[in-house]
């Protein structure tokens, strides 16, 4: 009896034993089918389309779009617009103003979405933001269009848009001209106070169409950034095309439709596919706000040096729009045959490039990853600057 007590109790270990042994290979092959199901997760997020996100994002992507569209639309023309004669319906104003409006104008455009995007953190919430600075810039191109019209139709031949009255305009013609000047000014404020709201609070309603750790958020971004681009390309060709045809009443109104088809594309579809995401209560973002302050100083100080970076690049960037279109505009023979190539078309130039230096670039660094010779981002980043 004891012989087939061992024999019992080595048969019971020995089923114990394989049940473990069982219980461990079918973790390990749960652990190995869920890493590979991760990975082709991300490889399959990596090749992700924008026909595969989710429709918040798409509906981000193009309203994106379309806004860019209007605004390059609309700063290709504004040097060219207030540097023309009167007799060819722009406003006659010297280079100098003209260009320090161009400058004053572009750089407010991107330095004041800090504070619009505070503003809709704390107190509109994001929907109620982008609906507010979307109508605000469809309500300025609107004005702008007709500013622009009427200035083609008045009889003043002094420079328009000015604050003071030129002396001798009759009674009659002062008070058009007074509303010719109020409508210009603000337009152009309405303009950067709409697009304070709308810049920075498109970026993070697309972040919020995704859940969780969603791998598809990061290419959804890269396609925000090429529809950025892609409206750079296509605002100068339109906005060229339709100042040599129609004159510059009709090539304002570019940027008018842009930013309307956009406007009513949102307040269509984002009730249904855009999280409603409120304002901040206060005091929420100051409790979740990261403890490691050495380690926030090096990261605000590494921003603080690619932001000059930036600004130095952008400086030069913009004279695309001012002086380079200026003197495009009256020093460069740009006929072909008997085609006279538009001036904003000019203004394409930049986007075009980026378009397609984006697939190749991206080409490069994939082909270095797989040798392990891919450069960091701070060398990718001075390789950018460089090139720019």
């Amino acid at each position: 009896m004891p012989a087939f007590g061992h024999l019992e109790a080595g048969a019971k270990a020995y089923s114990h034993d394989h049940r473990l042994l069982s219980s461990l290979r079918a973790r390990r092959a749960r652990r190995t089918s869920l890493v590979a199901a991760g990975l082709e997760e991300a490889r399959s997020a990596a090749g992700a389309r924008p026909w595969q996100f989710p429709r918040g994002a798409q509906l981000v992507i193009g309203f994106e779009f379309c806004e860019r569209v209007g605004f390059y639309s609309m700063v290709s023309l504004l040097a060219l617009f207030l540097s023309a004669s009167r007799a060819a319906g722009g406003f006659g104003w010297e280079d100098k103003p003209a260009l320090t409006l161009l400058g004053i104008f572009s750089g407010l455009m991107y330095a004041l979405p800090v504070v619009g995007g505070w503003i809709a953190d704390r107190f509109l919430g994001h929907r109620r933001a982008l609906t507010a600075g979307g109508t605000l810039m469809l309500s300025a191109y609107l004005l702008l269009t007709a500013i622009v019209f009427m200035t083609r139709m008045s009889p003043v031949q002094a420079p328009m848009g000015l604050w003071s009255i030129p002396d001798g305009l009759p009674a009659a013609m002062s008070h058009a001209y007074v509303s010719v000047s109020a409508g210009f000014w603000i337009s152009i404020i309405a303009l950067i106070a709409g697009n304070s709201l709308i810049k920075s609070t498109l970026v993070v309603a697309l972040g919020d169409t995704f859940a969780g750790a969603d791998t598809r958020r990061e290419p959804a971004y890269a396609y925000y950034y090429a529809g950025i681009n892609l409206g750079g390309l296509v605002a100068g060709v339109a906005a060229g095309s339709v100042a040599a045809a129609n004159g510059w009443a009709p090539a304002f109104g570019v940027s008018a439709i842009a930013m309307g088809i956009a406007l009513v594309a949102y307040l269509t579809f984002g009730h249904r596919y855009l999280n409603p995401r409120a304002a901040s209560v206060r005091g929420k973002s100051a409790a979740a706000a990261p403890t490691d302050t050495a380690g926030s100083a090096v990261r605000l100080s590494i921003l603080a040096v690619f932001a000059l970076l930036l600004l130095v690049y952008s400086i030069g960037s913009f004279q695309l729009w001012g002086t380079m279109s200026l003197f495009l505009e009256r020093s460069v023979d740009r006929h072909v045959n008997a085609f006279e190539i538009p001036t904003q078309w000019f203004t394409s130039i930049e986007a075009a490039a980026l378009i397609l230096a984006a697939p190749v670039f991206a080409a490069l660094w994939g082909a270095l990853a797989r040798r392990k010779r891919e450069p960091d981002n701070l060398v990718k980043y001075a390789l950018a600057l460089f090139l720019g």
